[in-house]
């Protein structure tokens, strides 16, 4: 899943994003960017990792030793659930292979004694992964929101495709972003500004942005899967400049392959007006106190399958 991709516990970001119907767009970029607008700084990570390490001692019983999928892995996912004392297995799923990579960076520098796991390059869209596979829990760390980057249109099948690995009374955990809106008044107009900008440098690439949904949605559809929900928990969301720079840099990376597309002048343009909104977001949150702007909030839930739910091995074929 990035800059600090956060945890979307449901298992996504992103900035893994482990679904595709067709071929794979280029995910390197977005897949270490998206976090940065999922969640702005690592304070906030870490109060929701630490948040959704409680619901689920609490809700799986204290003292177990769980085994654990998360769909949509990144370096911050897999290095919270390395050093999670209930822990006992990980499988962690990923479409892509630099990904893979970076999780196994994670897993190298993770303390003597950290659980075994495994690290699986696919997708959610085809039957054999994890087949014959069943969790205590599943991680989504921004996994819904990456899936039109990669399946377009596929998110209603998620949450029953993952509930198809819950053990009974498995938990299903999920962090998201609240979607950012195309415009909002000062001081939060840059980070929408951002926002847009980015997406739409992605789409003259010829890649698609990714689409984050509201908790309303969730929960909607972890409902129509067959799941409980049963805590829900808010973070408001604190930008320092740096972290929205991040997604503009993201931006930036793609300029060649927008030169490449429609030719020197537009991508020249665009830098030009990256420079500018760079200049103008800098300037409004300096202006804000102790240098962050509050803006947006991410979300975490669980969500609990039936306790008749079928049941398996927990290792992917």
């Amino acid at each position: 899943a990035a800059t600090t991709q956060v945890l979307f516990v449901v298992v996504a970001s992103l900035l893994g994003g482990a679904f595709r119907l067709s071929s794979p767009a280029p995910v390197c970029p977005q897949l270490r960017s998206r976090a940065v607008m999922a969640l702005a700084s690592e304070e906030v990570g870490d109060a929701i990792f630490r948040t959704a390490s409680r619901m689920i001692w609490d809700g799986q019983g204290e003292g177990r030793s769980l085994a654990v999928l998360d769909a949509g892995t990144g370096r911050a996912s897999i290095a919270w659930l390395l050093r999670a004392p209930w822990v006992k297995s990980w499988t962690a799923i990923t479409a892509s292979k630099s990904m893979e990579q970076d999780v196994a960076e994670e897993v190298k520098r993770a303390p003597a004694g950290t659980p075994p796991g495994t690290v699986v390059v696919s997708t959610w869209d085809r039957e054999d992964t994890c087949k014959g596979q069943t969790f205590d829990v599943i991680v989504a760390d921004y996994l819904l929101g990456s899936v039109d980057g990669f399946t377009p249109y596929s998110q209603d099948l998620i949450f029953p495709r993952l509930t198809r690995h819950l053990r009974p009374g498995g938990l299903l955990v999920v962090v998201g972003l609240e979607p950012i809106p195309n415009a909002a008044p000062p001081p939060g107009d840059v980070v929408p500004m951002c926002a847009r900008l980015r997406d739409a440098v992605f789409l003259h690439a010829g890649q698609r942005p990714y689409r984050e949904y509201p908790l309303s949605w969730v929960q909607r559809s972890l409902a129509q899967a067959g799941l409980t929900v049963e805590q829900i928990r808010h973070f408001p969301i604190l930008y320092s400049a740096q972290d929205l720079v991040k997604e503009l840099d993201t931006a930036r990376s793609r300029l060649p392959v927008v030169e490449q597309r429609s030719g020197k002048a537009f991508a020249d343009a665009l830098a030009a007006h990256i420079d500018d909104v760079e200049a103008r977001t800098r300037a409004r949150v300096a202006e804000q106190p102790g240098g962050k702007l509050k803006y947006g909030e991410d979300y975490l839930v669980t969500a609990r399958a039936p306790a008749a739910a079928a049941s398996g091995d927990s290792r992917c074929e």
